[in-house]
This record gives structure tokens, C-alpha cells and sequence, in this order.
């Protein structure tokens, strides 16, 4: 077979991958030899139509550790598809309920409030500069407590105000 290694032919990594890669890099050579070891009844030739990238072998690792590859999928799809994934993966005490969407949106919140947090950068642009020193007003709830409502309803004014709640001649938001 094409790229495989046998005992009598012992090529290194990369030229067992170079069929399939132009000049596969260390890490991506990393990552397929996971990939073999996740599913060695894998086809060992690999299609035209197939991603290399970084980020597609790095999913496909993430699926083939969640499958259980020992499960016959006509008996139980589910067992076969995460059947790893949920013998390694319990539900947090603060969950109800745990899934890999749980995972991504906790990795996404983390990835957000890292670059929120971060300090402005002068290679940043306008509009994410402005998110950033927003989200730190927000955070900063000494400087939210000392005014009050009188901040949020200046905002609320200058964008043509919030008529269901507050009018001039009417209702007051001075306690």
C-alpha cells in the first residue's frame, strides 16, 4: 500500500507521508501517526480530496478519541460514535448536563474574555479597541455603583431613549 511502512521497508515519517503531502511538516506527521494509532483499520491510501491542514487533522483526532472503534455501529451508533467521549468525560458538579458543545462554548467564553482582558494593543483595530475599553467600563463596578443610573440613562437619551420607560414629562428614575 501506498505510505505505509512495512518491517522489511522502513521509511521515515515523512517519507511515508510525502505521497500525500507536498512536504508534510513535524507536526502534521505527529498528528497522522495519532490518527494511525486511533484507527489502524483505517485505509492506509489517502484520497486527493482529504484536509491535511493543522486544524482538520486536529478534528479528526478529537473525533476518533470520542468514537469506540470496538462498538459494532449497527448495534449502538451512539456507544460507537462517543463512547469513548463519555467514559472520559463526567458531568461537572455545576452542570446539569455535559457535551463537547458545553466544552467549545466554555473554550469560546475563555477565548473571548482572554482578548477582552488583554490590553489594547496599538495593532488593534478601531472597533476591537473600543470593545475592549467597553467591556472595562462594564467590569468596573466601583465606577458603575458611584453613577448610578444617571450613565446608563445618558446613553439611553443620546440614542433617541427608551419611550416605554422614561419621558420627560412622565415617569422619573429618581428614587
Amino acid at each position: 500500500a501506498i505510505g505505509v511502512a512495512t518491517s522489511a521497508n522502513k521509511n521515515t515519517a515523512e517519507q511515508e507521508w510525502a505521497p500525500f503531502l507536498a512536504k508534510p511538516s513535524p507536526e502534521q506527521i505527529e498528528k497522522l501517526n495519532i490518527i494511525r494509532q486511533l484507527a489502524p483499520h483505517s485505509r492506509s491510501v489517502m484520497a486527493d480530496d482529504v484536509c491535511y491542514t493543522i486544524p482538520c487533522l486536529d478534528t479528526a483526532i478529537q473525533f476518533l478519541t470520542a468514537m469506540n472503534l470496538d462498538q459494532d455501529p449497527c448495534q449502538d451508533f451512539h456507544q460507537f460514535a462517543c463512547g469513548r467521549w463519555i467514559a472520559n468525560n463526567s458531568v461537572p458538579a455545576s452542570a446539569s448536563r455535559w457535551s463537547q458543545f458545553n466544552m467549545l462554548r466554555d473554550e469560546v467564553n475563555n477565548v473571548t474574555r482572554d482578548i477582552l482582558t488583554s490590553p489594547p494593543d496599538p495593532s488593534d483595530f478601531k472597533p476591537l479597541t473600543q470593545v475592549k475599553n467597553f467591556y472595562a467600563m462594564c467590569e468596573d463596578l466601583g465606577a458603575i455603583e458611584s453613577k448610578g443610573v444617571t450613565a446608563i440613562v445618558a446613553v439611553s437619551n443620546s440614542t433617541g431613549g427608551w419611550p416605554s420607560v422614561y419621558g420627560e414629562s412622565g415617569f422619573s428614575l429618581d428614587l
